[in-house]
């Protein structure tokens, strides 16, 4: 009997397994194979860490050569030693001394200054012109991006043209310390010259011949005070011809300054667009310096002090 009952609840349950659908019949197995199977590695591509996200983040670090290093070592100690700005508008001004003499000294110790400045200025544009031209050819060889090199070469141009305006300085500012220099020799013989004022001792009854020698005297003193009247009336229509000329070259080399530096500004202004350029701190010292300069020549160009 019991033999037979256990037969009976075999065949209830193999009926009711094989009446179940697929799916539920591959559940078990699936649970089982899932238990003893090892867990899944997500993979780089499917889970990225947070260390790969930095460094996608992170910008490219641009390899340069000992060579460009080298080079960019010297445009960049270049570019920091900027001389002094030396304007003679207002130094004219701040030194205003009273006597002709005074003046003349005093206009020949700006125009000292201001050809000692433009001088270490014309040096300084031409070491410019080497080192930039320098790194130019060094980043061209290395295949470096064009605009990089473009740029280089547009502050080379931009300082040949700085010093063709230094030597216009250079030339003005000669020809009117030539003119000073004569007129102050002119002056400086007209205070020797002085005439001696000293009375003579009056007689009561000049003879004819003495009469005759203080006439004579008299005569020559005012020939030769009419002399130096002349001579201090040509030197004084010399200088003022030759300032004439020379505010002409001046002007025109102080108007060639405003633009070249308008030009300068820009040249750097673009070249700090790109953050990956390995010099971009030069550029962007240049960029405020030459903002300074431009305004302080704009000034000087209207005579503003």
């Amino acid at each position: 009997m019991r033999i037979a009952t256990s037969s009976v609840m075999l065949f209830v349950v193999v009926t009711a397994t094989l009446s179940l659908p697929a799916d539920a019949q591959q559940a078990p197995k699936a649970e089982a194979q899932a238990a003893t199977a090892p867990a899944a590695v997500p993979s780089a591509a499917s889970a990225p860490s947070s260390d790969s996200q930095a460094v996608e983040a992170a910008p490219v670090a641009i390899k340069i050569s000992a060579e460009m290093v080298d080079a960019l070592e010297l445009w960049r100690k270049a570019a920091k030693s900027t001389p002094k700005l030396v304007s003679l508008m207002k130094d004219a001004q701040a030194k205003e001394p009273q006597t002709p003499t005074q003046q003349i000294k005093a206009r020949l110790q700006v125009l000292g200054d201001k050809t000692f400045s433009n001088r270490e200025w014309r040096h300084y544009w031409h070491q410019q012109a080497q080192r930039t031209g320098k790194l130019a050819e060094v980043a061209k060889a290395a295949n470096k991006p064009k605009m990089w090199i473009d740029d280089l070469k547009a502050w080379q141009a931009l300082a040949t043209n700085k010093i063709q305006n230094q030597d216009a300085y250079l030339t003005a500012i000669e020809r009117e310390r030539d003119a000073l220099e004569e007129r102050l020799e002119s002056l400086l013989e007209r205070e020797e010259k002085k005439p001696d004022l000293k009375s003579e001792p009056m007689i009561d009854e000049p003879s004819p011949f003495q009469v005759r020698q203080r006439t004579l005297r008299d005569l020559r003193r005012r020939a030769e005070q009419q002399s130096t009247k002349k001579q201090q009336s040509t030197s004084a229509l010399k200088l003022i011809e030759g300032q004439l000329e020379v505010e002409k070259i001046l002007l025109k080399a102080l108007d060639n300054d405003v633009t070249l530096a308008i030009r300068e500004q820009t040249i750097a202004t673009k070249a700090t667009t790109t953050s990956q350029l390995p010099w971009v701190d030069v550029w962007n010292d240049i960029k405020t310096r030459s903002a300074g300069k431009v305004d302080a020549l704009k000034r000087e160009a209207r005579f503003e002090a």
